[in-house]
């Protein structure tokens, strides 16, 4: 089962609330360079070092000068740089170039590039690999943005301005300054004047979130403990999936132990179920079972 920390999936969201809104920030692009199309399915294409992952944040974007030029551009986040994401991005990249097609009628193919944010610390992604001589180049320059180094400032008076969406305010609590006690009071008026309540509330538990990672975690914490006066989309997403991973535990921890070691593609198929309802059937089913094949055999896995 492909599972993802708190800190994975808050991202994810936070990038699809808003995608246009925050591939102008990720990408440094002015909202009239571009326009975003969607997001592709790439499920067919794992990204390297996450076997059983996709990266289910890769924007098609389309120039406006010139016109309608397609690109396919893979957003990842990390917790913390990766020191081999040169190679990952590479990789990734070079399987989506042979497989996806942004018109099936033609043979034309994306124009690739590629963005990480890290949440924390400092990375680089960027390589150049330049063979003079012989004319060989091997070339890859992110668009690389380390919160880290961030001014928490300048990012709150580019939302102020409008030049930046309110949805980067959840990133603010692990930018430069952002524990500092007139950013956060700073933070809150801004984030108030979201005249969304659902999306007011989103931010409110996505910078929650984030602020675990902060320096300041307390400060933020105190802040928003009372943010989400009504039910918020994504808060009730990580309930759900909390509810949904506790269940898938508890049916393998209890089939281990009745049966000792159960095999790794049984955990898989029991982790791909992905209802609540189904894995809370199969436990009365897992204690009278006979055997692990009587079990596969009646739960129809």
């Amino acid at each position: 089962m492909a599972v993802q920390n708190d800190y994975d999936r808050a991202a994810r969201y936070l990038a699809k609330m808003e995608p246009e809104a925050f591939c102008s920030w990720c990408l440094r692009l002015s909202r009239e360079s571009f326009r975003f199309v969607g997001w592709l399915d790439t499920r067919t294409i794992p990204f390297p070092g996450s076997a059983d992952r996709t990266c289910d944040t890769v924007a098609h974007v389309e120039r406006t000068d010139p016109p309608g030029q397609p690109w396919a551009i893979p957003l990842e986040f990390q917790v913390e740089p990766d020191s081999l994401m040169f190679g990952r991005f590479l990789e990734y990249l070079g399987r989506m170039w042979v497989s996806e097609k942004p018109f099936t009628e033609r043979g034309d193919r994306y124009c690739l590039a590629a963005a990480v944010i890290n949440l924390t610390g400092a990375g680089q992604a960027k390589r150049v690999f330049d063979w003079y001589e012989c004319g060989m180049l091997t070339a890859l320059s992110p668009s690389e943005r380390n919160l880290s180094e961030e001014p928490a400032d300048r990012t709150l008076a580019e939302i102020e301005a409008g030049t930046v969406g309110r949805v980067i305010l959840p990133l603010v609590p692990l930018m430069a300054g952002g524990r500092e006690s007139p950013i956060i009071e700073r933070w809150v008026r801004i984030a108030e004047s979201e005249p969304d309540v659902r999306k007011r509330s989103d931010i409110g538990t996505l910078a929650r979130i984030f602020s675990r990672l902060s320096h300041a975690p307390d400060a933020w914490q105190s802040v928003l403990k009372e943010w989400n006066v009504i039910r918020s989309p994504v808060a009730d997403e990580f309930r759900a999936e909390g509810e949904l991973r506790g269940k898938v535990a508890a049916l393998v921890a209890f089939l281990e132990a009745r049966f000792q070691s159960i095999p790794n593609d049984l955990v898989q198929r029991i982790g791909e179920l992905g209802d609540v309802a189904t894995l809370t059937r199969m436990l009365p089913l897992a204690a009278t079972t006979a055997s692990l094949s009587d079990f596969r055999k009646d739960a129809g896995l």
